[in-house]
């Protein structure tokens, strides 16, 4: 077999048991209530039928005393397409209930991968369901490849019951060693540490705040229990965090996204999207100071459709945010958003579309959460993480992508993080068919700092009606209109919609495209 590329997955849930009952080393921090499953989406971005291994590694909390167990599985992947790994009546992983853990993924072909966490039922008339009933929360993280690991993470937000919500982490040594745990909590007023060692290669720890004594529980002007979080090792390391309400069974909400290493400081992120009110959604975004004085951090709007608003182009700005602290930048009562939109799209005076470029005097590191507050009855949130400048590429891979499957929908967001204007072109390899997206009344252009989305295309869009109800990969391409450079980032959002066209009451649930 050829070179292995390697893909690391931070979380294999499946909580349908008492996890503490196969630990001895006491009590264990998880998430709230129960039925917890993991599925993981891997595509084959090489040029021939890939051999993807996954392979289950128990977590160091499930200890030694009759643990669960859960074995590897293997498969064939043609190129651009993708599989899933996942357990229970309809999955392919012979997982024991309770297990926890990480895997890694190993082919003969590069690959790139997402995991999917949710409490969700599936086939609750089948022998073997997971999930719970009246569970609806869902996440999506990237998979970290080997060479994107490191001695150093950090997570720019900590929450222990603020707001009540908590956040828990979940970090893979690569070998087993020693990790070192900085939580900065208090705009970086107050420090808390922890060590943990693991006990064999690729197993993951579960960390929470309070294991390091942080306060809990507090709300706006007292920060005490909110900050920021830096790891460090001898050993290499990858890392994911979901944020859940503190306590709620089943659980109706997660977000989820992948730790920072040193490759992804940057003085400039971007965010392929950025909302207030738009369609009910509105997001925040969490911007951690990685470098070693005080900064000055500024946030530029630019609208998607280059429509002149005063929002277009507005200008937000922290100055002295200390190292290792953390701010927020949120519309709150939305000001900064308000100016005319075209009449088709209004539906709220300040409703915004669009993306955002942060530039700091200091390396940082950001996440944007997104709130769903249409729904009369249920909230729905996800989490992204903000792409460095230094990141971009001509190319980008998205592993899951759902047209209408099973009444889900996948909406792509994609950005031009370069300086020259770019045309874009979206490969499609769903189980429905192949097919090229590149016009949208006319070839989808887009200029240095906006932002396209590709929604509903086999819905919507002429000309690719046979491929809906679809799942699978999609590759998004960028060329240059003129010039040479030819640099975009995505993320890729799913929703549940109802027959009708509305929104249902599952999670909402996004992850970073690939650049490759």
């Amino acid at each position: 077999m050829g070179k292995k590329h390697l893909i690391t997955f931070l979380l294999l849930f499946l909580l349908l048991g008492a996890m503490s009952s196969y630990a001895d080393e006491g009590e264990i921090t998880s998430l709230p209530g129960g039925g917890w499953w993991v599925g993981a989406q891997v595509m084959n971005v090489g040029e021939r039928t890939a051999t993807v291994m996954f392979t289950p590694i128990l977590g160091l909390e499930m200890g030694t005393l009759q643990p669960p167990s859960a074995d590897p599985a293997t498969t064939s992947v043609p190129p651009r397409a993708s599989t899933t790994f996942m357990p229970g009546s309809y999955g392919n992983l012979v997982m024991d209930d309770g297990y926890k853990g990480s895997a890694i993924v190993a082919a003969d072909q590069p690959v790139v991968g997402i995991g999917q966490i949710g409490n969700n039922l599936i086939g609750g008339d089948q022998p073997d369901p997971i999930g719970v009933t009246d569970g609806r929360a869902a996440a999506q993280y990237s998979g970290v490849g080997y060479s994107a690991t490191d001695t150093k993470l950090t997570f720019p937000v900590v929450k222990n019951d603020y707001k009540h919500k908590t956040t828990t982490f979940f970090v893979q040594t690569v070998q087993a060693g020693t990790i070192y745990i900085t939580y900065s909590m208090d705009r970086g007023q107050a420090t808390y540490r922890d060590s943990v060692t693991t006990r064999v290669d690729g197993q993951t720890v579960t960390l929470s705040p309070s294991d390091a004594d942080v306060p809990q529980t507090c709300t706006d002007p007292d920060f005490s229990c909110l900050g920021a979080l830096t790891i460090t090792s001898t050993v290499r390391l990858a890392g994911s965090y979901v944020e859940h309400n503190t306590t709620e069974n089943p659980a109706q909400i997660l977000l989820s996204t992948r730790g920072f290493t040193p490759s992804d400081f940057d003085t400039t992120i971007m965010f392929p999207v950025i909302k207030s009110m738009w369609r009910g959604r509105t997001t925040g975004i969490q911007i951690q100071n990685i470098g070693n004085t005080a900064s000055i951090i500024t946030l530029t709007l630019s609208y998607q459709d280059g429509v002149v608003s005063e929002a277009d182009g507005t200008h937000v700005r922290y100055d002295n945010v200390l190292p290792g602290s953390s701010v927020t930048f949120f519309p709150g009562n939305h000001g900064i958003f308000k100016g005319p939109l075209p009449p088709d799209h209004i539906t709220i005076d300040d409703e915004f579309l669009g993306a955002a470029i942060v530039t700091s005097n200091q390396p940082m590191v950001a996440i944007l959460n997104e709130n769903d507050f249409a729904p009369p009855d249920v909230t729905k949130q996800t989490v992204f993480a903000g792409f460095p400048q230094s990141i971009g590429t001509s190319t980008v891979l998205l592993p899951l992508v759902k047209e209408d499957y099973n009444g889900n929908q996948t909406g792509i967001q994609i950005a031009n993080i370069g300086t020259d204007s770019v045309y874009l072109e979206a490969e499609y390899v769903l189980d429905t068919g192949t097919f090229t997206v590149d016009e949208y009344a006319g070839p989808i252009i887009i200029p240095p700092g906006k932002s396209f989305t590709f929604y509903g295309v086999t819905e919507y869009w002429t000309g690719y009606e046979e491929y809906r109800h679809g799942v699978g990969a999609v590759t998004i391409r960028a060329i240059p209109v003129d010039g040479t450079d030819a640099r975009i980032v995505g993320i890729a959002q799913e929703a549940e919609r109802l027959p009708g066209g509305g929104l249902d009451y599952l999670d909402t649930k996004n992850y970073e495209g690939f650049n490759q």
